[in-house]
């Protein structure tokens, strides 16, 4: 009996345990192809994605617009609308999408006046229906072993670093789980909004003791990835200096290098997990999107070797003070050996305790 086999049938005696039963039009048993929750799912080619009927409106109303030269506000909000449940399943594809809202905003959603279609309008639209067969996700592509950080500089000494480590393949799965999902409104960050993030980051902790904090307890961190990152040692990858350029920019670029190295390794589909101290660049990562154009355009730059080479990024945070890409991007020597005295907790996962983590999970 297979292991998915002992899941059905223990889930068939949950329902009918609690007196529930099954939906016939949402259980499918041993099927190759289906259409289930919104999603399409073809186990020949271990391919999901939205449903075929959902693609064709989205292409149909796109090609009219397109081939017219014409849009209403409505018909665009309903085509956007369309093209957003596609790129729920291929997230990196939403940097595409940005005139598309701005004019659908500024004339109001149920505007029925049909207009000339702006250039910059047909270029996303073609983009999205050229590229729709990507527009999903590949169930076979594995997490990388290989475990990325990126960090950068703006100011006037820019500079990029990035450094790698090897885990247990169990773990790497246990922290793709546990990857930043989908994020609200992104945009750039202000230089003092960024001098105030790496002041914070790097302040003494001991300024904040328990005592202080509401209820006497430490609340859990979202960034622990960072503990876990002073538990492995690391080893350096790529450093350089980049045009100079605003931080988040500069941040993304880090990812992008990242990208277009592990497109060029030919290693098949992957998904790969990557540690960003910058929220701003972790929430456009995650979302796949900003409303910042600027950081927009550094997107649509890798989304070529994202598609084509098959790479899922991932996106876990990690303050300032614990990224290992720090060194490298200072032009100094990378930690490759495990702090001192790392958390207990970290130590225990990273060689295999998949249950320690726990400790720092909400």
């Amino acid at each position: 009996e297979m292991a998915d086999d002992v899941v059905l049938r223990r889930s068939a005696a949950a329902y009918a345990a609690a007196g529930l039963a099954p939906k016939p039009s949402k259980r499918f048993r041993k099927e190759a192809v289906f259409n289930v929750v919104g999603a399409r799912v073809d186990g020949r080619q271990g391919w999901v994605s939205a449903k075929i009927e959902l693609i064709l409106v989205a292409l149909a109303l796109s090609v009219q617009m397109v081939t017219s030269r014409t849009w209403s506000s409505s018909i665009l909000a309903t085509t956007n609308a369309c093209w957003v449940q596609i790129l729920l399943y291929r997230r990196a594809g939403f940097c595409l999408l940005e005139r598309a809202y701005q004019v659908v905003t500024a004339a109001g959603p149920t505007d029925p006046t049909w207009r000339t279609l702006p250039p910059s309008l047909t270029d996303e639209l073609l983009m999205l229906c050229l590229n729709v067969s990507s527009w999903g996700t590949d169930l076979r592509a594995s997490v990388s072993p290989d475990v990325w950080c990126t960090d950068a500089s703006g100011g006037g000494r820019p500079g990029v670093g990035g450094v790698t480590s090897e885990l247990p393949r169990r773990v790497v799965q246990e922290l793709w789980r546990h990857r930043v999902r989908r994020g609200g409104y992104v945009r750039k960050e202000s230089s003092a909004e960024a001098a105030a993030r790496r002041l914070e980051d790097f302040a003494d902790d001991a300024v904040f003791p328990g005592e202080l904090i509401e209820g006497g307890e430490v609340k859990p961190d979202g960034r622990w990835f960072g503990e876990v990152c002073d538990a492995i040692g690391w080893s350096p990858t790529f450093s350089y200096a980049p045009p100079p350029a605003h931080i988040n920019i500069q941040e993304l670029r880090g990812v992008r290098t990242l990208v277009r190295r592990l497109a060029r390794s030919d290693s098949g589909p992957r998904r790969q997990l990557v540690g960003i101290d910058s929220n701003v660049v972790v929430g456009c990562l995650s979302k796949g999107r900003s409303s910042s154009r600027d950081l927009n355009r550094v997107l649509r730059s890798f989304l070529p070797e994202q598609v084509f080479a098959d790479i899922y990024v991932g996106v876990l945070g990690v303050s300032s003070k614990q990224n290992p890409a720090d060194a490298p991007r200072r032009r100094r020597r990378t930690r490759r050996l495990a702090i001192d005295a790392p958390q207990e907790w970290a130590v225990r996962f990273v060689h295999g305790d998949l249950a320690a983590i726990t400790a720092v999970l909400p």
